[in-house]
């Protein structure tokens, strides 16, 4: 019998190894678990390998799983704005700038985008990574209303600025 080792390659895998009997099937492989990514196979020797093939060494070996990035897709909804976005499509572990907000909201002004999930905020045009493990996320526009400045002047003589027409 010989050990057979799992490299999860930033994953967890449980069990670690397995023992293994030359001459025979090794068996159920675990499945590993990483964040952000998809397994696709153990790989050793250049090659992927499945449990259901025969035992031909005479060593201990090591199987490491081999990952794909996850993609998923950023859905933007206006809030209380109006308008349309187009989805944007990101990949697991790589940054990437959010789409400027292209809604509107009469008197109000674009203030941030909020996960719908977490509650974080992210400013416009946010460079970006690793927003969510699902395959949607969807970010809701926050809007502050616009502040307008009004001047008076005491005792200004509108009449001659402005003659009237009555």
């Amino acid at each position: 019998t010989f050990s057979l080792n799992f490299d999860a390659r930033g994953g967890n895998v449980e069990p670690s190894y397995l023992t293994v009997t030359y001459d025979q099937p090794y068996g159920t492989l675990p499945m590993p678990q990483r964040a952000g990514y998809a397994f696709k196979g153990w790989w050793a020797d250049g090659r992927e390998w499945k449990g259901t093939e025969t035992v031909r060494t005479l060593t201990n070996q090591t199987f490491t799983a081999a990952w794909e990035p996850i993609r998923y897709t950023v859905r933007f909804l206006p809030g209380e704005g109006s308008g349309t976005m187009a989805d944007q499509e990101f990949v697991y572990d790589q940054a990437q700038r959010l789409t400027p907000c292209a809604f509107t909201h009469a008197n109000y002004m674009f203030d941030c985008w909020s996960n719908t999930v977490s509650g974080v905020t992210y400013r416009n045009n946010a460079e970006v990574e690793n927003l969510t493990t699902n395959e949607v996320l969807t970010l809701v526009a926050l809007w502050s209303a616009k502040e307008y400045s009004i001047c008076y002047y005491r005792n200004y003589n509108y009449s001659s600025e402005y003659p009237s027409t009555r």
